[in-house]
């Protein structure tokens, strides 16, 4: 069966090891990875956390 609507704790550890090895951080894989500037990781980080 498919985990569609699930996620699984190891495909996570998954994920944050490439970013971590790929990026240095979340903040660099937003900033290079995504395109996403300082300014609006900090625009987006307090919508989500004013929730």
């Amino acid at each position: 069966m498919i985990d569609v609507l699930g996620v699984k704790k190891e495909y996570l550890d998954a994920s944050f090891s490439t970013v971590q090895k790929n990026y240095g951080s979340i903040e660099n894989y937003f900033e290079k990875g995504l395109d996403i500037d300082k300014a609006t990781q900090e625009k987006i980080k307090n919508i989500l956390l004013s929730r």
